[in-house]
């Protein structure tokens, strides 16, 4: 690190900021977190199957968008084939977090969970995602595998149960404070006017490492890094950094609030609600997201560029709406199609959300209802 990347991260680290968590009290996670369930007894024959082979390459990895010029909204469909093979194990292991600590707590199968470990622990032992050689695209692959696996761990370890719950792994737990300080090296060096939903990402992952590891510092850095997000929403609820995307605009709205929405939930919980601050930026940005996902033509008429949506609508992509029903009293939208949807889940927020918040989704109304208004 450079004497002013040390500084720059000192600043974030020791920035006052909303800070009232006390130093000497444990860092929590959200209530819906602490469920009490009967876990099953392992089977002792039984063998895990999905073992994914730790990824210990080169994080320079290929961006899908190359050649693109600075909007970075054009898809290079031969670049988009190899960075999906090059990082095809790291979400195969994101995805596997993601279903494994949903199926724990919502059944209590050991053998699932313990298989999900196995895999987290050789992972750490083989020191994965911490190559020296490295470039942008590689630095936020590492930070989402970070959100995806180390989300899915913390809920796994929070877990009651009146025959006991996991055990933490030192090994992974190291690995994983490893992986955190190597996103906040990176993410604490750059200009303003290049922080975007990458930084509000770094954030998250951040938040659920210091969490994990109880680690005050690294939750100093996350609050300071979400304040830095909230203070880029404009008077109008829209990240100029992200209307740069041009045809891809509303795309990195949506994109930029899941980590947003997580890390409202999550500050919320240890006592530092910045929901309302910057004059409820938070609250500008939801609103102009969600009108533009009814009406594109508002993102449109602002960048000058029809709106891309494919892929918009989808359980991944507004599965951040549940942390803010829930939470924050926002109604669900109308006109996303939330009532088509059995549960809304995204693997780098902790998999199922409608499940783990225990909020019941929207159900399209009879014909008789509707008629009735």
């Amino acid at each position: 690190m450079t004497f002013r990347q040390y500084f720059l991260y000192g600043l974030l680290l020791f920035s006052p900021v909303y800070y009232a968590h006390a130093e000497s009290s444990m860092l929590q996670v959200p209530a819906e977190y602490y469920r009490r369930i009967s876990i099953a007894v392992a089977d002792p024959n039984s063998v895990c199957s999905d073992n994914i082979d730790p990824y210990v390459s080169t994080l320079a990895l290929t961006s899908k968008y190359e050649g693109s010029d600075d909007s970075r909204s054009d898809i290079n469909d031969d670049a988009q084939a190899e960075y999906l093979e090059s990082v095809a194990t790291i979400r195969a292991m994101e995805k596997m977090a993601a279903e494994a600590s949903d199926k724990f707590i919502k059944t209590g199968d050991l053998t699932v969970a313990q298989c999900f470990l196995n895999n987290l622990s050789a992972w750490a032992k083989a020191g994965a995602l911490l190559s020296d050689d490295v470039n942008e695209v590689g630095q936020a692959v590492r930070k989402w595998f970070l959100a995806a696996t180390g989300i899915a761990y913390l809920k796994i370890q929070s877990i009651r149960s009146d025959n006991g719950g996991m055990t933490q792994n030192e090994q992974v737990d190291r690995w994983f404070g490893h992986l955190a300080r190597a996103v906040m090296s990176f993410y604490s060096d750059r200009p303003i006017e290049k922080v975007n939903n990458h930084d509000y990402w770094a954030a998250w992952a951040v938040m659920v490492t210091a969490v994990n590891l109880q680690d005050h510092d690294m939750y100093r850095w996350a609050m300071a890094k979400f304040d830095q997000a909230l203070g880029q929403i404009d008077g109008d609820g829209y990240l100029e950094n992200e209307l740069a995307r041009e045809n891809k605009a509303l795309e990195y709205h949506n994109f930029a609030l899941q980590p947003l929405a997580m890390l409202a939930v999550f500050t919320t919980a240890n006592g530092d609600n910045l929901f309302d601050s910057h004059d409820r930026a938070l609250s500008r940005l939801t609103t102009r997201v969600v009108e533009g996902l009814q009406n594109p033509d508002i993102f449109a008429q602002r960048t000058g560029y029809t709106q891309d949506t494919e892929g918009l609508y989808t359980a991944y992509s507004l599965a951040w709406i549940v942390p803010f029903h829930k939470y924050f009293s926002m109604q669900w939208p109308s006109d996303l199609g939330l009532e088509s949807f059995s549960k809304l889940t995204n693997s780098r927020l902790g998999g199922d959300l409608s499940w783990q918040f225990n909020v019941n989704l929207p159900t399209r109304p009879s014909d008789e209802s509707a008629e009735a208004h």
